[in-house]
């Protein structure tokens, strides 16, 4: 008997569990962290990259050509930096969200267990070659399946949305797999990918809600942001709208976006972006956690015992 056919989640209470416990717990704390900390390096490697665009663009004439081997060059070299930043700091981010992962199923399960430092630094060390070789796995599929989306004429970037999504339900309950289950990483991607085509639809609404309050958390620490922005967007449109016709559009957008008066709202906007990039991080550890334990861990208990 298929148990997940009687037994449904409930998708509601394992939200509202995860934003009442899982971000505002203590292995909450360093995902934020480190994602204000990414943020902050990607921001100043950024304005370095505007810089040296800035500096190509104002050096160039009418009657100059800029060497587009050395720009080729240094694009190339800052492109491969900020995916190496980016890349690093998203692995960082799944080994502490195994812990999160961790207490979120001892919760839900009502195990009172209390956590200790090391206890979460043996947690990751022991699932660390699992974690990483899942996290590599899922991005090298998602890469090949959006490159091959990619080719497709007039509809690529449809279908690369639509494979961002697949990826994202087939692998949901990888890392619980991984966390909670102690399976290898093999084992663990083909569970997930099991489970999803067994129950599609309870996956996909599970996926579809827990992105809708990630969106909406999002909404809420960056438009406000936004807002007090506008002022001086709007003044950098006039500006720059104005300087469409003498040629120097890219140069003065450019000098504006480092202006002293708009890198403090680039900053905080960065900031709160990074805030909430985190504490929607924390959501999905927890969501796809306390989800694992009721459609799959908590199912099979009781279709041991029937």
């Amino acid at each position: 008997m298929n148990g997940s056919s009687d037994y449904g989640p409930d998708y509601l209470g394992i939200i509202l569990k995860s934003l009442r416990s899982d971000i505002l717990s203590r292995s909450a704390i360093p995902i934020v962290i480190i994602r204000l900390v990414e943020s902050v390096i990607l921001m100043v490697v950024s304005i370095g990259i505007l810089v040296q665009i800035r500096s190509f663009v104002s050096t160039a004439s009418a009657d100059s050509v800029i060497e587009l081997t050395d720009i080729a060059f240094l694009f190339r070299y800052l492109g491969i930096l900020l995916l190496g930043i980016i890349l690093f700091f998203e692995m960082l981010e799944v080994l502490l969200g195994s812990i999160v992962i961790n207490n979120a199923v001892l919760s839900a399960s009502k195990e009172k267990v209390k956590h200790s430092l090391g206890d979460a630094l043996s947690l990751i060390i022991s699932r660390l070659d699992a974690l990483i070789v899942s996290f590599a796995l899922m991005w090298v599929i998602y890469g090949l399946l959006s490159r091959l989306a990619g080719i497709v004429p007039a509809v690529g970037g449809w279908l690369r949305m639509f494979v961002y999504i697949a990826v994202c339900l087939m692998f949901f309950i990888v890392y619980p797999y991984v966390v909670v289950d102690g399976r290898n990483s093999i084992d663990s991607i083909v569970s997930s990918f099991r489970h999803f085509t067994s129950h599609y639809v309870q996956v996909f609404v599970m996926w579809i809600m827990v992105a809708a309050v990630k969106l909406a958390l999002l909404a809420m620490l960056t438009i406000p942001m936004i807002i007090l922005m506008s002022p001086a967007l709007v003044q950098i449109a006039s500006d720059d709208g104005a300087a469409v016709s003498s040629g120097m559009f890219n140069e003065l957008l450019i000098s504006h976006m480092l202006s002293a008066e708009m890198l403090p709202y680039m900053f905080l906007s960065v900031m709160a972006l990074a805030l909430g990039i985190g504490i929607s991080s924390v959501l999905q550890y927890g969501v796809t956690a306390r989800y694992y334990y009721e459609a799959v861990e908590r199912t099979n208990f009781e279709q041991t015992n029937e």
